[in-house]
C-alpha cells in the first residue's frame, strides 16, 4: 500500500506490480503528488512531501516496468490517463497514442457492449476481475484477464481506476492442448489396435493396454526406456530402418512385420507408422491368423503359386505347383526357376524379368513351361514384384494356371466352327439349288394347270376342274414354303446391323400394308408410341410382319377384331414387348410346338400359312440376344412376348 504523510492515503494495490524501474510520466507524477499534498493537509510540510515523493517514485518504477499491462483511468473512468510500456506493446500502440483514448475502444464485441453493465455492477467495490477480448491496433483480437482496482481519496470516494491486464493467449492454448491431449489419450486407450508413441530418441512415451499384451511385457518395463534398451539388436533390423526413416522424413508407412518372441512364438503384425509432434505413433494389429489363412489358401490353391528371388532362386512352391510341374517343393526350393523354361523362350523370360524389376505387373501372359518328365505344359501366368519393407524389389510372385485343357477345347471349338461353316456353305448351296431347281417345275405345274383350265374349260367336267385347282393351290403352297425356307435361312446367316430402331414406326408400316391388302376389314389396332430399341431394322421388320400378320390372320373371324402392340416395364425384369389379339387363340398344352418349323396348331382349311413364321420370329429374337414366349386360350386370343436386351448384351 502506498501511504502519504498524515491521515491521507491513496488506496492502490502495489504488491501485484513488482520488478518495475522507470519514471512515470510528468503529468501522472505531478497529479499524484498534488493529491498526496492536498490529502496531507500540510502544504508546507517538507518532510511529508519528501516522503510522498519518494513513495511516488517507487510506485512509478513499479508501474512503468511491469511485465503485465497497467493503466490508470481518468476520474470519470471512461478514458486512459496513463499506461505503461507493457500495456501499450500488448495492444500495438505507443503510450502517447493511448493517452486520453476511450477505454471501451480496446474491447472486442460482445464484451464492449457488456462492459458498461459490468462496471455499473462493480461500482463501489474496491477490486474486481473479468475475462474478455481486446482488440490490437491492427484489428486482431486476443483474450485477456483484467483486474480493476479503485483509487480512493481519504473520504473513501473513488477517484481513479488502476487497470491490470494480462494476455492469456498462451494459457488458453495450453488449456486447449491439455484438453485435446486428454481426449487423444482416451481415444488411444480405446483403440482396437496396439498403440505406442516413441520420442525422437526412440523412447517409449505412451503404450495402450493392447500393445502391452502384444509385447508380452509389463508396461513398467517399457515406459521411459528406449527401444534399443528393451529389444537389444533392434537397431540392426529392417524394421528399425523403417522406423528411423519415418522419424526423420516424417512419412507414413504401412507394412507387415514378422516378430519372433523369446519363447519361439512367431507373430505377424501389420504396422502403421504415423509421425506425431512428440515423435512417432506406431499402430500394430496381430494378423497372424489372417496370414495363416492366406498361407492355407496359397497352399491349397488350384493354381501353381511360386515365389522366387530376383536371381531366379525359388523360395516358395505350393501343392498345385508340385502337381502341375511334377517337382516336389523339396526339389525346387533353392533351385533356379530356369528349370521350367523352354530354351527357345529364355530370351522372352529375360525380358519379363526386366519389366518386373522396373515394378511392372504382368497379367495373364500365355506361355509354355517344361514339366519334370520333359513334356510341354501350356500355362497362363501372372507375375508381380515382391518388395521389402523399405520398398526395394527383392523377388517375384508367379501364379501359373494350366490352360492345356482350355486350349484343347478352344481347338475343338475352332474345328467345330470350321465344320459348321462348311456345312452352312453346303446348306446354302443346297438351299439355292432347291430354290432354283424346284421353282421352275412348280411354275410349270401352276402354269400348265391354269392353261388347261382356260384352254380346255369346255372339255373338263366340274370334278376335273376342281382337281386342277387343287394342283394349282398345292404348287403355289410349295412355292410359298420354298420362299419361307429361304427367308428363314437368310435370317439365320445374315449379319446383324445394330442401330437405333423405332418399333412403333415399324409396326405402323406393317399394319398399313395389311390394311391395303384387305381394305374391307375393320380391325382396331393400338400401337404404343415411342417404343425404341437397338437392333437390325430389316430383321425386326420381318419379325413384326410375322407377329402382326398372325394376329391379323387369326382375328379374321371376329366381328370386332382387336390387336395391340405395346411394352411392359418392370424393376425386376427387363422390358417385354407384346403383340396381343382377341382371335382364335390356342391350347397352352401345345405351346412348346409353336416356334418349331412347319408347326401348325390350326388346320390349313381354317387359316392359311406354312408354319414357318413363328420359327423365323424366334430366330430373329435369339440373334438379338432376347427370348420369345406366348400365352393363349382357345377362342379368347393370344399374346406373344419378346425381349431385346441392350446392344452390349446381344450376341
Amino acid at each position: 500500500m502506498i501511504r502519504a504523510a498524515g491521515p491521507a492515503y491513496v488506496s492502490v494495490t502495489v504488491s501485484e506490480y513488482q520488478g518495475l524501474t522507470d519514471q512515470p510520466s510528468h503529468d501522472l507524477k505531478q497529479e499524484l503528488y498534488e493529491q498526496v499534498r492536498q490529502d496531507s493537509g500540510e502544504p508546507t510540510g517538507l518532510t511529508s512531501l519528501k516522503l510522498a515523493e519518494d513513495e511516488l517514485r517507487t510506485w512509478a518504477h513499479l508501474f512503468e516496468d511491469a511485465k503485465w499491462g497497467i493503466a490508470i483511468s481518468s476520474q470519470d473512468g471512461q478514458k486512459l490517463a496513463a499506461v505503461n510500456r507493457a500495456f501499450a506493446q500488448m495492444h500495438g500502440y505507443t503510450t502517447e497514442e493511448l493517452r486520453d483514448r476511450p477505454i471501451i475502444e480496446l474491447f472486442a464485441e460482445p464484451f464492449r457492449s457488456q462492459l458498461g453493465m459490468q462496471l455499473e455492477c462493480a461500482h463501489g467495490r474496491g477490486q474486481f476481475s473479468l475475462e474478455a477480448e481486446h482488440v490490437r491496433k491492427d484489428g486482431t483480437r486476443f483474450p485477456v484477464r483484467i483486474n480493476i482496482t479503485s483509487v480512493k481519496d481519504r473520504h473513501r470516494t473513488p477517484q481513479y481506476r488502476a487497470v491490470h491486464v494480462e494476455d492469456i493467449t498462451q494459457q488458453r492454448l495450453q488449456e486447449a492442448a491439455l484438453q485435446s491431449a486428454n481426449l487423444s489419450r482416451d481415444v488411444l486407450d480405446r483403440l482396437l489396435e496396439g498403440c505406442q508413441v516413441i520420442d525422437f530418441e526412440f523412447r517409449y512415451l505412451y503404450l495402450n493396454d493392447l500393445v502391452v499384451t502384444q509385447a508380452r511385457r509389463p508396461k513398467a518395463a517399457l515406459l521411459g526406456r528406449t527401444m534399443m534398451e528393451c529389444y537389444p539388436g533392434i537397431e540392426d533390423t529392417p524394421l528399425f530402418v523403417v522406423i528411423r526413416r519415418c522419424m526423420s522424413q516424417r512419412t507414413v508407412e504401412r507394412f507387415e512385420n514378422d516378430f519372433t518372441f523369446p519363447d519361439g512364438a512367431q507373430i505377424c503384425f501389420e504396422l502403421r507408422m504415423i509421425p506425431v509432434p512428440q515423435g512417432l505413433c506406431i499402430l500394430s494389429l496381430d494378423v497372424t491368423e489372417r496370414r495363416n489363412r492366406l498361407a492355407a489358401i496359397v497352399h491349397d490353391s488350384d493354381d501353381a503359386i511360386i515365389g522366387r528371388r530376383i536371381d531366379g532362386v525359388v523360395t516358395n512352391w505350393n501343392r498345385s505347383a508340385e502337381r502341375m510341374f511334377g517337382y516336389s517343393a523339396h526339389e525346387m526350393i533353392g533351385r533356379s526357376i530356369d528349370a521350367l523354361f523352354l530354351p527357345e523362350r529364355a530370351a522372352l523370360e529375360a525380358q519379363l524379368a526386366e519389366r518386373l524389376i522396373r515394378g511392372e505387373h504382368i497379367s495373364h501372359f500365355e506361355t509354355k513351361y517344361l514339366r519334370k518328365n520333359g513334356k510341354e505344359l501350356e500355362v497362363s501366368v501372372t507375375l508381380s514384384p515382391i518388395r521389402s519393407v523399405d520398398g526395394e524389389i527383392i523377388g517375384v510372385s508367379k501364379i501359373a494356371r494350366d490352360i492345356s485343357e482350355l486350349k484343347r477345347i478352344q481347338l475343338q471349338l475352332v474345328r467345330a466352327k470350321e465344320a459348321t461353316e462348311a456345312v452352312n456353305r453346303e446348306l446354302e448351296a443346297f438351299t439355292y439349288s432347291v430354290a432354283h431347281d424346284l421353282r421352275a417345275p412348280l411354275r410349270s405345274i401352276d402354269g400348265f394347270s391354269q392353261a388347261l383350265l382356260e384352254d380346255c374349260h369346255d372339255k373338263l367336267d366340274d370334278e376335273g376342274k376342281r382337281y386342277l385347282r387343287y394342283v394349282r393351290e398345292s404348287a403355289q403352297l410349295m412355292a410359298q414354303l420354298i420362299n419361307d425356307l429361304l427367308e428363314l435361312s437368310r435370317v439365320t446367316r445374315s449379319e446383324l446391323s445394330q442401330q437405333p430402331v423405332n418399333l412403333s414406326v415399324l409396326a405402323a408400316t406393317v399394319v398399313n400394308r395389311l390394311r391395303q391388302r384387305e381394305p374391307h376389314r375393320r380391325v382396331d389396332v393400338q400401337i404404343q408410341p415411342g417404343m425404341t430399341t437397338v437392333g437390325d431394322p430389316r430383321l425386326l421388320t420381318i419379325m413384326l410382319d410375322n407377329l402382326l400378320g398372325n394376329a391379323w390372320k387369326f382375328t379374321s373371324k371376329r366381328a370386332q377384331a382387336q390387336i395391340e402392340f405395346g411394352v411392359t416395364e418392370g424393376s425386376a425384369n427387363p422390358r417385354s414387348y407384346f403383340v396381343r389379339d382377341n382371335g382364335a387363340g390356342f391350347d397352352m398344352r401345345y405351346v412348346h410346338k409353336l416356334f418349331g418349323a412347319f408347326a401348325r396348331l390350326h388346320g390349313a382349311h381354317e387359316f392359311e400359312g406354312t408354319g414357318i413364321g413363328l420359327a423365323t420370329v424366334q430366330r430373329i429374337i435369339l440373334r438379338h440376344g432376347g427370348r420369345v414366349w406366348a400365352e393363349g386360350k382357345v377362342n379368347e386370343g393370344a399374346t406373344f412376348y419378346f425381349t431385346i436386351p441392350p446392344k452390349e448384351s446381344a450376341t
